[in-house]
C-alpha cells in the first residue's frame, strides 16, 4: 500500500499487504484497519506494519467502515458485523454477497450485491432495495 503524510502531496511505500478493504480510524489517523483472508488486520503507525487485530469478528470481513465511533462490516456471506466495545455482534444479514459497503452513521448502512443496492435504517437488520443493478 501507498500511503502520505501530507494531503497526497507525497507519497511513501507502506505495507505490502493481500487486503479486501482498508479503513481509516477518523478520530485517528494512524489506526489503519485491513479486512484480509487472515482476518482484521491493524495498523497503529499509519499503514506502515499491521498486525492481528486484537478484536476479532466470528467470520473474516470482506468489507469495513466508520461512521463516527461506530465500527461495521460485512462478511463474504453477507453477514453484517457492528463492533460494540471490543466485541462484535452480528447485526443482521444482507440478502447476497456484498460487492460494496458504507456506513452512513450508527443504523444506517449502504451495500451493494449483483443485484440491487440496499439501505438500512437499523442497523442491518432489514434492508430495502433503492436501485436495480442489473440492466
Amino acid at each position: 500500500m501507498m500511503r502520505s503524510d501530507d494531503s497526497g502531496r507525497t507519497w511513501q511505500r507502506g505495507a505490502v499487504l493481500d487486503a479486501a478493504d482498508l479503513d481509516v480510524d477518523p478520530a485517528d489517523p494512524a489506526l489503519v484497519l485491513a479486512t484480509t483472508e487472515r482476518g482484521l488486520l491493524q495498523s497503529t503507525d499509519g499503514g506502515t506494519t499491521f498486525t492481528l487485530a486484537a478484536a476479532q469478528p466470528p467470520r473474516p470481513l470482506l468489507l469495513i467502515d466508520h461512521a463516527g465511533d461506530l465500527l461495521a462490516g460485512v462478511d463474504a456471506a453477507g453477514g453484517v458485523w457492528v463492533r460494540s466495545d471490543d466485541t462484535w455482534v452480528q447485526a443482521g444479514a444482507l440478502p447476497g454477497a456484498p460487492a460494496a459497503f458504507t456506513a452512513v452513521d450508527a443504523t444506517r448502512y449502504l451495500a451493494a450485491t449483483a443485484e440491487a443496492v440496499l439501505s438500512t435504517r437499523d442497523g442491518g437488520r432489514n434492508w430495502s432495495p433503492i436501485a436495480s443493478t442489473s440492466g
